[in-house]
C-alpha cells in the first residue's frame, strides 16, 4: 500500500450487501449518473430479490467511507479451477477523495482475493473509449491483456472492451 493511501483520513471498508440491505441502493436506479450503467441489466436483476446481491455468480459489497455508502463493488465469474475472479466497481460521482477511495477499496479486494480466497488472478473490463478508467487500472497495477472487439451493446451500437488483469505476486 502506498504512503498516500496510509495518510487517508477516512476509514474505507467493504461490507457484504445482503438481501435486507438492497433498499440502500435501490435509489440509484433513478440516478442519471448510474442510469447508463444499470441500463445494461434488467431491473429485476439489480433491484429484485436475493439473487441481485448474493449468489453463486456474484458477491456484492458496499464501499463505505467511515459509515457512509459511497459505492459498491462486486466479485463475479468465479473460476474455481483457474482461481480467477472478475472485479467490478461503481462509485458515486460526488464521492470525496474518489481516487483514493477507489485505490483503498481495490487494496481491500486484492487482499481478500489473493490472501483469503487464495485466488491467482483478478480481472476486469471497461469500454475501450474510457481512457481515464484505463489509466486508473494501470496505476492500480492491472495490465491490459487485450481488446474484446464489439463485445458490448451500449447506446444502440456495439463497442470494444478492454480486458485488464492482476496476477498474484505481480501486484
Amino acid at each position: 500500500m502506498s504512503l498516500a493511501l496510509k495518510k487517508l483520513k477516512p476509514k474505507v471498508s467493504l461490507a457484504l450487501i445482503t438481501a435486507d440491505q438492497v433498499h440502500k441502493i435501490r435509489g440509484w436506479a433513478n440516478d442519471p449518473y448510474f442510469e447508463e450503467y444499470f441500463r445494461r441489466y434488467p431491473p429485476e436483476f439489480l433491484w429484485g430479490d436475493d439473487q441481485a446481491v448474493a449468489n453463486m455468480h456474484c458477491t456484492s459489497y458496499f464501499i463505505r467511507v467511515d459509515d457512509e455508502i459511497v459505492g459498491m463493488c462486486a466479485l463475479a465469474s468465479f473460476d474455481l479451477v483457474n482461481k480467477s475472479v472478475e472485479y467490478g466497481l461503481l462509485m458515486e460521482k460526488d464521492c470525496p477523495e474518489k481516487v483514493k477511495v477507489i485505490f483503498e477499496s481495490g487494496e481491500l479486494v486484492k487482499s481478500y482475493v489473493f490472501d483469503y480466497m487464495d485466488y491467482k488472478r483478478i480481472w476486469t473490463r471497461t469500454l475501450a473509449n474510457r481512457k481515464n478508467i484505463a489509466r486508473l487500472l494501470k496505476i492500480s497495477g492491472l495490465v491490459l491483456e487485450g481488446t474484446s472487439r464489439k463485445s458490448v451493446f451500449w447506446k444502440n451500437e456495439f463497442h470494444d472492451e478492454w480486458i485488464f488483469s492482476l496476477i498474484k505476486g505481480e501486484e
